[in-house]
């Protein structure tokens, strides 16, 4: 399911910045996001050309890098904020944990997040009985 980020969420500079952004042929952003016992990350923030993803957020091809700087400093700390606002369906930071990617298209502000959760079960069993001497 596609998603749409609410545009009070994105600050003045980030609306800046994704303009620079586009500017440089990107269109998506990607986050990679890993957690467990307690705790959760957001890892790698990485920078998709508009070639390399359809409008659905799926890979067309791949391709090398681009030539973009990447993120950093403000930017990262105001994109983080949005990506842990829209991450939160699921519980993949405690317990066992869980990792994923958020993809945000910075044209359209529409986003998905894909959630791998782990799950650790356990089956129990009891016998009982008499040994014979």
């Amino acid at each position: 399911m596609i998603n749409t980020i609410k545009s009070k969420d994105v600050s003045a500079d980030l609306a800046v910045y994704f303009t620079y952004l586009k500017d440089q042929g990107v269109r998506y952003i990607d986050i990679y996001f890993n957690g467990g016992g307690d705790d959760g990350s957001f890892e790698e923030f990485n920078l998709i050309h508009h070639t390399e993803m359809d409008d659905n957020f799926e890979a067309i091809k791949d391709t090398e890098q681009k030539d973009v700087p990447g993120i950093d400093g403000k930017y990262q700390d105001l994109i983080e904020n949005i990506a842990n606002k829209y991450t939160t369906s699921y519980d993949w930071w405690n317990n066992d944990g869980g990792y994923g990617n958020f993809y945000l298209n910075i044209d359209t502000l529409e986003y998905k997040t894909e959630y791998h959760i782990y799950i650790t079960e356990t089956e129990s069993y009891t016998e009982d009985g008499y040994i014979e001497v």
